[in-house]
């Protein structure tokens, strides 16, 4: 065998072992890489700086704001300025309903109206969410102000309410909610949750979802009856069965094929069921219970093409805008409002 025999049978050896040595750029494709938590924090800390909040159209009696009121990046209207102020209703109410507790035992069935209860709270967030004694019952939403490093980021450009979740059960104070860790679950929020220093209920407009009669029995076996209650109850258990497991954020996008942008208008868009953070969770319970009902008020927007709908609102949805919405009713309680335009350190 003379040496050019040997160099070709030498090089023949090489392309069994690696084929991609003679392919393309001579170089095999690198493993996929998928964009983590942490990825999703930084794209949220760019991303967030070009939206904004509109306090222009309609908005709850007792509405509060913290991000600006103009994108603080990338506009020549741009303002660090922030909203620290309780922000009038610029519309009255149209809803007309009053509120059926859930029903306790020797506790006779009884009407509560809509006027809120504020309470203070302590700012260090040391005390935990009392569910025993919300008028906020099962199939309510809860709104979070919490000092997690995501709430904290969110609050600064995002959301004033970091977190919004679904209550469960008052006695066991379990939610349904979409965290980080774990995505879509039941959780114990007194486990899930820390360092909550203001947090408020509201239900979905009852005319909406209605009211009925019903009967369950609870972990330990004992029945426990629920006279009157909202029909809310049934949308979050089945949203429960829907989603359950469905992760924070898409974690099967590869680096390689999608933007940073890409990534982040996956996980921001509403529509795509892949992932679910908390407050996508939440306007998807009730949107599939009842296609009218729209917890979406578009109040945050985006001044980033690709990341918003044709009127300017981001392509998401935030807790705030779920706050705003005008298929919720007033707060039932507020515990902490002193608390919300504080800044989280």
């Amino acid at each position: 065998m003379n040496k050019f025999q040997k160099l070709w049978t030498v090089l023949a050896g090489l392309a069994l072992l690696s084929p991609s040595v003679f392919a393309g750029s001579g170089r095999a494709k690198p493993a996929p890489t998928y964009y983590s938590y942490q990825d999703l924090l930084n794209a949220t800390q760019t991303y967030s700086r070009d939206m904004w909040y509109d306090n222009m159209s309609y908005s709850p009696n007792n509405d509060v704001a913290l991000i600006p009121q103009y994108p603080v990046g990338g506009s020549a209207i741009a303002s660090t300025k922030l909203k620290s102020t309780i922000i009038p209703a610029k519309a009255p109410r149209t809803i007309s309903y009053v509120r059926r507790p859930k029903r306790r035992p020797g506790q006779p069935t009884s009407s509560m109206t809509t006027q809120t209860t504020y309470i203070n709270w302590p700012s260090d967030g040391s005390k935990k969410v009392p569910f025993d004694q919300l008028a906020g019952c099962a199939g309510d939403l809860i709104f979070v102000r919490g000092k997690s490093k995501g709430e904290k980021l969110v609050s600064e450009y995002f959301s004033s309410w970091t977190h919004v979740a679904m209550i469960w059960s008052n006695t066991q104070h379990k939610v349904l909610e979409s965290m980080e860790k774990g995505g879509v679950q039941v959780n114990d929020a007194h486990e899930s949750w820390a360092n909550t220093i203001a947090f408020a209920t509201k239900s979905v407009d009852p005319n909406k979802v209605g009211y009925f009669d019903w009967t369950q029995e609870d972990e330990n076996g004992k029945v426990v009856n629920y006279m009157g209650s909202n029909h809310a109850y049934l949308a979050i258990i089945a949203a429960n069965r829907n989603y359950s497991g469905t992760l924070y954020w898409p974690t099967s996008v590869n680096k390689y094929a999608w933007t940073t942008k890409d990534f982040w208008k996956k996980w921001s868009d509403i529509n795509n069921p892949e992932s679910m953070y908390c407050s996508k969770l939440v306007y998807q319970t009730f949107k599939d219970n009842n296609s009218s009902v729209n917890l979406d008020s578009n109040r945050t927007k985006i001044y980033i093409p690709g990341l918003a709908n044709s009127d300017g609102s981001w392509i998401g949805v935030s807790p705030d805008d779920i706050w705003g919405s005008s298929d919720t009713t007033e707060a039932w309680e507020f515990y902490g409002q002193e608390n919300l335009t504080r800044a989280l350190n």
